[in-house]
């Protein structure tokens, strides 16, 4: 339906059919994927806070990578030193440089700049224009970097990069904010693996489809340290005592001897991918080990 809009003169009554009105309203609703500042909605879905720059940070661009801190009660309290925020502040949010100094930290990407102890908008979800440093270009998600208002490119993170193939180097990138990104799940098949330890391993793979075919330019794992795939049940494991999935497999064996074996090649796992505190990246399955056992 099409609606002719006509300027009203100051003063004069407005009189409008309810259907227009509602075509109106429909047209509104549709409008806008992305607003003045190049900030996209996420299916209509955005969630936009008022948020304080409160903890003597440096002035937050627009674009700026927040970490959420905690729930500001009164104008006092945010200001820190008495400094009125220059607009009333309600149930504003303290946000700060990210630390990863907590493991159920929040972001958010700011839609104003927001000097020291102001207030303005910060989005914590949907779509939005962010700086990220690209160390792989197969990467398809971002963590906040520690300090900055940027993020680093990683196989996992809170930010998930919209589109491909972006250089190496520090750019701009629409970025999708939602917590749920910070796990991703995915399938991989074990090739190759290389001791870490009593009882452990660092293994190598790569990423399959549901049906085990390879998938075209998946993620790809070594056993190099940093590049891995690790078995959850090894984690804990030592020379004596736990030895697999937690079990002490000598304990009671006798005069057998029982050797831990690694996963085998060919094996497909569920593998979870997400960041630790310090931005660590981990990729991560649970399968058990088998063993031998040998009777004397």
């Amino acid at each position: 339906m099409t609606v002719q809009v006509r300027r009203a003169q100051p003063g004069a009554p407005l009189l409008i059919r309810a259907s227009d009105w509602n075509a109106i309203g429909d047209a509104v609703s549709r409008v806008g994927a992305v607003d003045s500042l190049g900030i996209g909605r996420a299916g209509g879905r955005s969630v936009v806070l008022r948020a304080i720059n409160a903890d003597d940070n440096p002035a937050i661009p627009v674009g700026g990578i927040v970490e959420l801190d905690e729930p500001a009660g009164t104008e006092a309290e945010v200001a820190g030193t008495g400094e009125r925020p220059s607009r009333p502040v309600g149930t504003a949010v303290k946000v700060k440089r990210p630390t990863g100094s907590s493991r159920r930290r929040r972001f958010g990407v700011a839609l104003d700049g927001i000097a020291e102890r102001q207030t303005g908008r910060v989005m914590t979800m949907g779509v939005a224009w962010c700086r990220v440093t690209y160390s792989d270009d197969a990467h398809e998600f971002a963590i906040p970097a520690d300090g900055q208002y940027e993020a680093n490119s990683a196989h996992a993170g809170p930010l998930r990069i919209l589109g491909t193939g972006y250089a190496t180097g520090t750019r701009w990138a629409w970025c999708e904010v939602d917590p749920a990104f910070a796990v991703r799940r995915t399938l991989a098949e074990i090739s190759g693996n290389a001791a870490n330890g009593d009882n452990r391993f660092r293994y190598g793979g790569s990423e399959v489809e549901g049906d085990g075919s390879a998938v075209t330019d998946g993620l790809v794992w070594t056993t190099t340290a940093g590049e891995e795939l690790e078995n959850r049940l090894e984690i804990n494991n030592a020379a004596t005592g736990r030895q697999g999935n937690q079990i002490d497999l000598d304990a009671d064996s006798g005069s057998s001897t029982f050797t831990f074996l690694a996963v085998a090649d060919g094996t497909i796992v569920e593998v979870s991918i997400f960041a630790d505190d310090d931005g660590t990246v981990r990729s991560q399955f649970s399968v058990p080990n088998g063993i031998t056992v040998a009777c004397s």
